[in-house]
C-alpha cells in the first residue's frame, strides 16, 4: 500500500541489492518518465516542487514555518498541507504565497491549488539521526524537494542547484529532504459540518476523512500514574485491570464481570460500570517465527495491486520514507439483542520506525551533494511491540454479544463494497430489577443460572478492495484480560525508547501476521 511503506525501501533487498549495488552510483531517467506518463498530478507537483525548494534556500522563515507546522502534527503526521499555511505572514511581512510567485506564474500557481487543494509538504523522520522534524537546523539545513508519485518506487528529486534527478526506489536518503505529496486523510468538502481552520484561523472546506486524524486541537494528557511494582508504575486506568487477577486467581470466574460489574465471588450481583471502555492497549506485526525477521509481513502488506508499481528487479522495495505513518484499520462487529450488528471502524495509526526496528548500510559510492548525496539500505528489520490507547465500546453485556469478531486490515485508499452476514449469536439472560439495589442489575458470575439465548445477527460487512486482509480473531467477555500479574518486557522502538514493561495481556489475539491486545480502562482516569 501507499501508506504502509514508510521506512522500507526493503522488502526484498537482501535479494535485489547485491554487492555491486552498493559499489555503484547509478541513474534512471526512464522513472521521472514513468511517473509523469502515470501520475496524471505529476507535472503539476513538480512545477510546485521547483518552486518550493527555491523558496526553502532563500528563506529561513519559510523553512521555520514548515518545521514548526509538521511539529503540530495535525493529522499525526509531520504533514503540512499548503492551503492552511500559504496565508501565514512571514518574518518580513511576505506570505509563503508571495515568496512561492518569484518562482512560479500565477496563472500555474492557480491551477495547482485548484487541482491539488490537499498538496502538502512532509518532513520525513530518517534513520540514524540524519534529519526529522525535531532535528532539522533550519539555520544550517536547506533540504531538497522529493516528490511522491503513484506509480513508481523511484523518487524525483530536485537540489537547491536545481538539478533534477531520481533516487533509486531501493535507497533512503541520508540527508535533509521535504516531499511533496497529496494528504490522503484529509479531503476537501464544502458540505463537511466540521471542518478544519487554516493556521490563520480561516474557515476552509477541508474535512478529515476519519476522525481517528484529528489532532488539529490541542488533547491534555491525564496524569495516569497510580501502583508501583517492581519499578513500574501502573496507570490509573489499568489499576482494576491488574487487581482483577486477584479477583477470581483460585475460583472460576470471569474478570470483566469485576471491571464492570463489581462483582466477586462473594458478591454475585452488580450494576453495569459505565466508567471502562474496552480499549486495544497493544498492536504488533509478526515476523518469522523462528528468526523474527519481518521480511515476510512486508512483502505481504506491500504486496498489492493499486501500490506503486515495481519495476522487475526492485522485487518489492517501495519508496515508504516519501508518506508517513502506517494506517491500519480494525473492523469490530458487534451483536446488539435487538438482532442488529453494528460494524465499527477504529484506526491505529503508526510509523515505520514505531513498527520495525532497522539495521541500515550505507552505500560507501554517494558522499557528494544533490545526486550524489549519501544514501543506504536496510539490511536487517524485526517487529516491535506499539503500545496503543484506542477505545473501543463499553461492553454491556444485557444489550451486547459476549463474543466480539475483530478484523485487521492494513489500509489502501481504494473502492470498498459492502455486503450483508449473518450469524447466530448467543445472549446472557440474567439481568433483572432488583428491590434491594432499586435498578437492573446483573444476576450471577458469567451467565448465572439462566440459560443463555441465541438470535441471529445481521450485518453490514465493507470491504476494501485493495487492502491488504491480516485476518480475523474474536474476543469473548469472559476471556482473561491478563494472564497473571507478571511484567512483560516489549521490544520497542529504538531498542526500548519509553518505558518497554507492559502487564501481561492476553496473548491469544492473533492471526498469525499480527497480534492485538484488548483490556478495558478507566475513562478519564486523573
Amino acid at each position: 500500500m501507499r501508506k504502509i511503506i514508510f521506512l522500507f525501501s526493503i522488502v526484498i533487498l537482501f535479494a535485489s541489492c547485491s554487492q555491486d549495488d552498493l559499489s555503484q552510483p547509478t541513474s534512471n531517467n526512464e522513472s521521472q518518465e514513468v511517473a509523469r506518463l502515470t501520475d496524471v498530478n505529476y507535472p503539476l507537483k513538480a512545477e510546485f516542487a521547483r518552486a518550493l525548494v527555491n523558496v526553502l534556500a532563500e528563506n529561513q522563515s519559510a523553512r521555520k514555518l514548515i518545521k514548526d507546522e509538521s511539529l503540530k502534527k495535525f493529522n499525526y503526521d509531520y504533514d503540512v498541507m499548503y492551503l492552511l499555511i500559504n496565508e501565514i505572514p512571514l518574518d518580513d511581512g511576505q506570505t509563503f504565497d508571495d515568496l512561492m510567485l518569484n518562482y512560479i506564474d500565477s496563472n500555474t500557481f492557480n491551477l495547482i491549488k485548484e487541482k491539488l487543494p490537499t498538496l502538502t509538504m512532509f518532513v520525513p523522520e530518517l534513520p540514524d539521526n540524519t534529519f526529522s522534524a525535531e532535528l532539522w537546523d533550519i539555520t544550517k539545513e536547506i533540504p531538497q524537494v522529493a516528490i511522491r508519485t503513484t506509480n513508481t518506487n523511484d523518487v524525483p528529486m530536485i537540489d537547491v542547484s536545481g538539478e533534477e534527478w531520481i533516487l533509486e526506489g531501493q535507497y533512503i536518503p541520508l540527508f535533509p529532504v521535504v516531499v511533496v505529496k497529496e494528504n490522503e486523510r484529509i479531503v476537501w468538502n464544502p458540505n463537511a459540518t466540521k471542518t478544519l481552520k487554516s493556521s490563520i484561523g480561516k474557515k476552509t472546506s477541508f474535512a478529515f476523512i476519519h476522525e481517528d486524524y484529528n489532532n488539529s486541537e490541542a488533547k491534555k494528557n491525564l496524569n495516569t500514574k497510580s501502583i508501583v511494582v517492581d519499578g513500574y508504575t501502573i496507570p490509573t486506568d489499568l489499576e482494576k485491570v491488574y487487581q482483577s487477577y486477584d479477583i477470581y486467581s483460585n475460583y472460576s470466574g470471569w474478570q470483566r464481570d469485576y471491571i464492570y460489574y463489581n462483582m466477586t465471588p462473594t458478591q454475585t450481583k452488580g450494576v453495569f460500570n459505565y466508567d471502562y471502555i474496552e480499549h486495544i492497549v497493544g498492536f504488533q506485526l509478526l515476523g518469522d517465527p523462528v528468526t523474527g525477521d519481518a521480511q515476510g509481513i512486508i512483502r505481504k502488506i506491500a504486496d498489492q495491486t493499486g501500490d506503486p508499481t515495481q519495476k522487475p528487479d526492485r522485487s518489492g522495495n517501495l519508496t515508504a520514507w516519501t508518506d508517513g505513518e502506517f494506517e491500519f484499520h480494525v473492523k469490530l462487529y458487534i451483536g446488539n439483542i435487538l438482532g442488529t450488528g453494528n460494524e465499527m471502524l477504529k484506526i491505529i495509526r503508526a510509523s515505520g520506525y514505531d513498527l520495525f526496528s532497522a539495521q541500515t548500510k550505507p552505500n560507501p559510492a554517494y558522499t557528494g551533494i544533490g545526486s550524489n548525496a549519501p544514501r543506504a539500505i536496510f539490511s536487517h528489520l524485526s517487529c516491535n511491540y506499539l503500545k496503543v490507547s484506542q477505545p473501543l465500546f463499553e461492553w454491556d453485556l444485557e444489550n451486547i454479544s459476549p463474543t466480539i469478531r475483530i478484523s485487521v486490515e492494513e489500509y489502501d485508499p481504494s473502492q470498498s463494497t459492502v455486503s450483508t452476514q449473518s450469524t447466530a449469536t448467543k445472549f446472557a439472560t440474567n439481568f433483572g430489577f432488583d428491590e434491594s439495589w432499586g435498578e437492573k442489575v446483573k444476576k450471577g458470575l458469567k451467565f448465572g443460572a439462566s440459560a443463555e439465548t441465541t438470535k441471529t445477527v445481521t450485518y453490514q460487512v465493507t470491504t476494501t478492495l485493495s487492502s491488504d486482509k491480516l485476518g480475523d480473531i474474536i474476543v469473548n467477555f469472559g476471556d482473561n484480560i491478563i494472564h497473571n500479574k507478571d511484567l512483560i518486557r516489549r521490544q520497542l522502538r529504538g531498542g526500548g525508547r519509553g518505558e518497554n514493561r507492559d502487564l501481561n495481556f492476553n496473548q491469544k489475539y492473533t492471526s498469525g501476521d499480527f497480534q492485538i491486545f484488548i483490556a478495558p480502562k478507566l475513562v478519564g482516569a486523573k
